[in-house]
Parts: structure tokens; C-alpha cells; sequence
């Protein structure tokens, strides 16, 4: 796996390594910054693919963020040498195909955009090369994970 990929569409990703504990709180939402060493070209902009290392090997399980903000240490008790990278709220975030696809036959929320530019959101999953939800899938540019159930306080407990 590279380190840095940049994409067609001139996206830059990088790829990172992160354990399981911090892992679930990016995807519970609960965690949106990373510590990080600057050996990297980090830039407001970039995509970062966390992508969960558990004893000695890759799990499957990842996550894309965008970095919205950088902070680099020497000042404020960070150590020269370190950054901490703020990253987009997940559970509001959009991810364009082109970054990444969902989990395949993953139901997740999708923008469609028509040819003369109007957009839907449409409920779909992707399977074996093809979008697959109602009305016409041709068009699909984003997606995001569905939000979990609607629970009430009680059931919460």
C-alpha cells in the first residue's frame, strides 16, 4: 500500500495506519483530529485513508477524512516534528466515488447528479460494478454511510 496516491483527478490521499481503539472512535464519531508525525506533505485538502492495523496486519476496516486544518508542533506543547491534523466531520461527510466506494452491498446514502446538473439523494448500495437503489443510479457522485436507527433514551441505557 503507498503512503501517498495521488488520484486521477489530481486528489491527493494518504494512507495511514491506525490502531483499533482510536479506529472506533472515527467511526463513532467521536474523533476527529489526529496526531500525527510530519514526515508526510500534509495539506489542507488532502484525504486521509485510516486504515486499522491489529497485530501486525491490516484488519480490511478503514475510514476516508479530509483534512480541513493543520496545526504543526513546536508551540503550545505540541513537540517540533508533529502535526495534528483536524479532519471533517465524518457522520456529515460526503465522499466522492472517486476518493473511495462503499463496502460492497453496503445500503448508504448517495448524490445522484442528472446530465443538466440536478442532484437527488437516493438510498442505494453498490454491487460487482454497478450502483443499485431506486430511480436511475448512472449519475452517482457521493456517498455517505446511513446514520444508525433511531433509538429512544430508554433503549439507549
Amino acid at each position: 500500500m503507498e503512503n501517498k496516491v495521488i488520484l486521477d483527478n489530481g486528489l491527493v490521499m494518504h494512507n495511514l495506519k491506525i490502531l483499533p481503539e482510536f479506529f472506533k472512535e472515527h467511526i463513532a464519531g467521536n474523533k476527529d483530529f489526529e496526531i500525527r508525525i510530519a514526515d508526510r506533505d500534509f495539506d489542507i485538502g488532502d484525504y486521509i485513508c485510516l486504515n486499522e492495523f491489529y497485530n501486525g496486519g491490516f484488519t480490511g476496516r478503514n475510514i476516508v477524512r479530509k483534512i480541513k486544518y493543520i496545526f504543526s508542533g513546536g508551540s503550545f506543547g505540541l513537540e517540533q516534528g508533529y502535526c495534528v491534523l483536524v479532519l471533517e466531520t465524518y457522520l456529515y461527510s460526503w465522499i466522492p466515488v472517486e476518493i473511495r466506494l462503499p463496502d460492497n452491498t453496503e445500503m448508504v446514502l448517495v448524490t445522484c447528479q442528472t446530465q443538466k446538473g440536478l442532484r437527488s439523494v437516493n438510498r442505494a448500495y453498490y454491487s460487482e460494478g454497478f450502483w443499485h437503489g431506486s430511480g436511475s443510479m448512472s449519475g452517482v457522485i457521493a456517498w455517505m454511510p446511513l446514520p444508525d436507527p433511531y433509538k429512544s433514551e430508554s433503549e439507549e441505557e
